[in-house]
């Protein structure tokens, strides 16, 4: 790559695996000032140990992102040891810091969210494209055999979904390919076929983004048609 980056500082989080090592690994060989962060001090060690050689000695600190002070003396020990940050690369992920949403009697099972191969998103452009729209024209649920039989559900029959945020009811997809104790809904759909009204509202300690990923559900057979509409 030409990035034009020799001599520039490059921070990168997240830094000691994965996607956040590639691009530290990248950025050292471009002739860049580059620091390696994580909150693994043995992982940031075996990253340095294997990057590849360049123009500058890349360096390490260890910091837990999610804490203010360590963001600080992250920032603040690598101006001091190459001077003003040029690039931030931000790979870390943050861990949970509040109460998971915790299975109960009421809602035994876990309801997660995710993407069809047919649509990207919010759907606002693949569900315009008539073969993909066709190809899955609607939301649904996907229930384990085992719990499906449990419960009274056939394949296709009308399913309601309740938690701690709301209900709604959709047609049921019986399959394998989820875990007995998960539901799995595709979040491509808006207005009375949005799941993210169910999902878990709470907020990324750093980023602020919303969960919107997995949460505690109740499943019953539902009486009404399967439309999505909200209960």
């Amino acid at each position: 790559m030409e990035l034009g980056l020799a001599d520039k500082v490059v921070v990168v989080t997240g830094a000691s695996k994965g996607i956040g090592y590639a691009c530290a690994a990248a950025f050292v060989q471009e002739g860049a000032k580059v620091v390696l962060v994580s909150r693994s001090k043995d992982n940031l060690e075996a990253a340095l140990a294997r990057l590849p050689a360049g123009r500058h000695m890349p360096m390490a600190i260890v910091a837990d992102l999610v804490n203010a002070d360590d963001a600080l003396r992250m920032a603040s020990g690598a101006e001091a040891a190459f001077g003003p940050i040029d690039v931030l690369v931000n790979s870390a992920g943050a861990a949970r810091r509040y109460a998971p949403d915790d299975l109960n009697a009421d809602a035994p099972l876990y309801l997660v969210t995710g993407r069809l191969l047919q649509h990207y998103q919010s759907g606002a452009q693949t569900r315009r494209v008539p073969e993909l729209a066709e190809a899955e024209p609607e939301v649904y649920a996907e229930i384990h055999p085992r719990v499906a039989a449990q419960l009274g559900i056939g394949d296709g029959r009308p399913v309601r979904l309740r938690t701690a945020r709301g209900s709604m009811v959709l047609p049921a997809r019986v399959t394998a390919d989820v875990r007995p104790d998960t539901v799995f809904v595709p979040f491509h759909f808006g207005g009375a076929e949005a799941v993210n009204e169910l999902t878990n509202d709470v907020l990324d300690p750093v980023s602020r983004m919303p969960e919107f990923k997995a949460c505690a559900v109740e499943v019953t057979a539902a009486a009404l048609p399967a439309t999505g509409v909200p209960a």
